[in-house]
């Protein structure tokens, strides 16, 4: 099978030719027909990711397939044959490539009318946003701030957040993201460039009490957006996009009892119990396709994925660049009733 290979850091991809890999107890082997690029990817491939994998590097975290073998187990023979949503965690390569093999456990069925475009998308921003809505009303957060806030993942949330009635205050560092988010509806966006930036916030944070900060960014701005907060909020880092050192003052620690935390969807998935965590993924599926859509920008074959990085990082604001191992599946599933027309 084809697949996508780092070699050395911050050197172009490679496209190998390596065996399909056979699927052991629990196991299912997943044949791809959509992946996309994520910064989490982008940090794993600069060497800047927290937990990173020795060289060679198989990237892509996330994708959507096919279920065509099962190595054995009660779920393993559940899922063959079923469309799926995959995350790649602790697999031996990613989703860039034509086939992977994953625990069961790190399956996603998708419904029927869930093309394998949007259910590539499950793993990274919708399961982060289901995420931080269930730790907001377990805390009773009425309001919280968001930095990366144009992202897809950023605009899931104000989307999610809102129906659900709390408040996002998001922080951009451009105009053109202003107006991605001024046509979501967003009500509190914030510059972080513009003089009164600090000014805004600490009035706006305080009004509604938005003691919950998740952070994407983590760099300088951290620390100035926490002094600007209420006593006793806390910062929850879910990513590093500055890759950057930064400093807290003592004082807004000590003092004013802020805290900081990280935050993994993963994590907070696994220490759910199985009835939350069937709610958690029953909330994900429900609303894929409306308030937690992805926009996606462009497709590309597997044979093209630096230029597809390259676009990426250009453009990221602008949505997902989806991969396509065997592009010619990327289509939606069929309703029942043309099936049977089909075998009419």
């Amino acid at each position: 099978m084809k697949a996508v290979v780092l070699e050395d850091i911050n050197k172009p991809l490679s496209i190998v030719e390596i065996p399909i890999p056979k699927p052991g107890p629990n196991q299912v082997l997943v044949k791809l027909f959509a992946a996309p690029i994520n910064p989490l990817d982008l940090a794993v491939l600069s060497g800047s990711f927290a937990t990173q994998k020795t060289l060679p590097i198989y990237p892509g975290y996330e994708g959507a397939g096919l279920v065509v073998e099962s190595g054995g187990g009660f779920m393993g023979w559940l899922l063959k044959g079923k469309r799926v949503a995959i995350n790649s965690n602790e697999s031996t390569n990613g989703t860039w490539s034509e086939y992977i093999v994953v625990d069961t456990a790190n399956c996603l069925e998708l419904e029927d009318q869930v093309t394998f475009e949007e259910g590539c998308n499950c793993y990274v921003n919708p399961l982060t946003v289901v995420s931080m809505l269930d730790l907001c009303k377990m805390s009773n957060y009425k309001a919280v701030i968001n930095t990366a806030a144009a992202s897809s993942l950023g605009r899931m949330m104000n989307r999610a957040f809102k129906i659900n009635g709390i408040k996002v205050i998001n922080i951009v560092r451009r105009k053109d993201q202003e107006e991605i988010l001024q046509k979501e509806g967003a009500e509190f966006i914030f510059n972080q460039n513009d003089e009164d930036f600090e000014t805004k916030l600490k009035e706006t944070s305080q009004k509604l009490n938005a003691l919950c900060f998740f952070d994407a960014v983590c760099g300088d701005m951290t620390a100035k957006i926490l002094k600007n907060m209420p006593s006793g909020s806390t910062v929850y880092i879910y990513g590093s996009l500055e890759n950057d050192k930064f400093l807290i003052n003592p004082g807004d620690v000590i003092f004013k009892k802020k805290s900081i935390k990280g935050f993994s969807a993963v994590s907070w998935l696994k220490n759910k119990g199985l009835i939350g965590k069937a709610m958690l993924l029953y909330n994900l599926k429900s609303m894929l396709r409306n308030i937690l859509k992805t926009e996606v920008q462009m497709k590309f074959p597997l044979e093209k994925v630096n230029e597809a990085i390259e676009h990426y990082k250009k453009n990221m604001s602008l949505g997902k660049i989806i991969l396509t191992p065997i592009p010619e599946k990327l289509e939606k599933p069929q309703k029942e009733e043309e099936k049977k027309t089909e075998l009419n």
